[in-house]
């Protein structure tokens, strides 16, 4: 059963068995210049970041379509496509989520005593974002609707972190699927961490082999394990 506001999917696409690459797209990313972040706006452009101050939108020949310095000149971490197709991104170096309207940058969201990294929209037009503490021993997401703090996911009903922490390189990728989930891919725990909506942990996905858990409540999201759960 649908959710009480929630919209209707698109309908599936077929999955294909070999995937097919369309295009390929060059960028001023390479070797000495890490790509960090692409979100699509269309089927025809794609907004990047990287290893510099800028976002740059290409279209599918590899043209740069625009190109945008961030507002404090820090590198960018991630960001997304809002559902009114407005370009967000994260400066975890400035405290902020920036929103860009037209060709002015505002900021959305600025942060104490933590520090945005991932960032996704989700169908409703709200912002996930994950975020870690100024000494990086904590993180946590949280639901932005606007500039507007609407949930945070951080503990289980155990008290126990979803997400792993005392780390600093290890990225938290994040979305939602199609049932609304959040979908947060835990590289240092190697794990696809799911919560439902209400913010309540769903499984833990980590590829091992071969055995099929469901996840016994409460369970510690330390413990890994292969869980069968839909992802999209």
């Amino acid at each position: 059963m649908d959710s009480p506001g929630a919209e209707s999917s698109p309908p599936d696409r077929p999955l294909i068995d070999i995937p097919q690459i369309l295009t390929n797209i060059d960028t001023v990313y390479g070797e000495s210049k890490n790509v960090y972040s692409v979100s699509c706006t269309s089927d025809d452009e794609i907004w990047t970041c990287g290893e510099d101050n800028m976002m740059r939108l290409y279209n599918l020949h590899g043209e740069l379509v625009k190109s945008i310095q961030t507002k404090s000149g820090n590198t960018p971490v991630d960001l997304a496509v809002t559902k009114s197709g407005e370009l967000v991104y994260t400066d975890p170096y400035d405290k902020t989520v920036n929103i860009v309207k037209n060709t002015q940058i505002q900021t959305l969201i600025r942060l104490h005593g933590w520090r945005p990294l991932h960032v996704c929209s989700t169908s409703s037009g709200d912002l996930l974002v994950v975020m870690i503490t100024n000494d990086m021993k904590q993180r946590k997401v949280v639901r932005y609707s606007g500039s507007t703090e609407k949930q945070t996911i951080q503990y289980d009903d155990e008290r126990q972190p979803v997400y792993s922490s005392n780390v600093i390189l290890y990225p938290l990728y994040i979305r939602e699927n199609k049932n609304l989930d959040i979908c947060v891919a835990d590289n240092k725990a190697s794990a696809v961490v799911v919560v439902n909506q209400a913010g309540k942990l769903r499984c833990l996905e980590t590829g091992l082999p071969p055995n099929i858990h469901t996840l016994p409540p409460p369970s510690p999201p330390a413990s890994l394990f292969r869980v069968h759960c839909e992802m999209f």
